[in-house]
């Protein structure tokens, strides 16, 4: 029924968590070395990813469906707003696009969660 892989409602944070942390770990180790030119819009995504990270953190593991959907929610929020500042500063550059392809497949991975959940709440 899903093109794209499933991701458990149980495990959504952790995927979140997981996507955020590599992508902010690429800002340093892979666009910063190989698009140093892109500099402001590194240092604008770290903090609004580490958010991210934080956030899910702070899911707790017994969390009810109706929390995950709300979890669900603010983070496509967020992720939306963090595809902004990717718009805004990223100028159309390759390093932009590249990171605003990751961020589109988290956000992917989000919106199919929603829809589970929303199914069960």
């Amino acid at each position: 029924m899903y093109r794209d892989k499933a991701v458990q409602t149980y495990a959504l944070n952790r995927m979140l968590k997981a996507g955020a942390d590599a992508l902010s770990g690429k800002l340093e180790r892979v666009y910063g070395v190989f698009a140093p030119e892109n500099a402001a819009l590194y240092e604008a995504l770290k903090p609004l990813l580490a958010a991210v990270s934080e956030r899910a953190d702070a899911l707790a593991e017994d969390a009810t469906f109706a929390e995950r959907l709300a979890y669900c929610e603010a983070e496509l929020e967020s992720l939306d707003s963090i595809l902004n500042v990717v718009e805004e500063k990223g100028e159309g550059t390759a390093a932009a696009e590249s990171i605003r392809t990751e961020l589109e497949r988290l956000a992917r991975y989000l919106r199919q969660s929603r829809s589970r959940l929303s199914d069960r709440v």
